[in-house]
């Protein structure tokens, strides 16, 4: 995700989901927004519940829908609450959610990243 951000700086902005709770706005140029690391957020000790934690964001995001901003969120597959997180973010953003996995690399394609 840092990746893409350099390629496209003036486009995409990749923020931790901890930095971007803190920040909540972005620049007005921005078509695509990388949001890395919501499970380590969501298991740090925040002393919120799992669920105020997506409803948290979730109603920030909604704001980024209405501008038509694509937005990324990262999650570890087994940090990921299901059906119970997707409909959260549905409710709040008023936005369509869809839900991604990426699946392991085999061996090749772990060699291509090593050269």
């Amino acid at each position: 995700m840092q990746e893409f951000e350099k390629r496209h700086p003036k486009e995409c902005l990749y923020y931790s989901v901890e930095d971007f709770l803190l920040k909540k706005s972005i620049a007005q140029t921005a078509k695509f927004l990388l949001l890395d690391g919501f499970d380590e957020y969501r298991n740090s000790n925040t002393g919120k519940s799992k669920s105020a934690i997506v409803k948290e964001l979730a109603m920030i995001l909604s704001d980024f829908a209405q501008r038509e901003i694509a937005v990324v969120i990262a999650c570890r597959e087994m940090d990921w609450c299901g059906n119970r997180d997707e409909d959260a973010l549905c409710n709040f953003v008023n936005a369509p959610v869809k839900v991604y996995t990426v699946d392991p690399l085999n061996y090749e394609q772990k060699w291509l990243c090593v050269f």
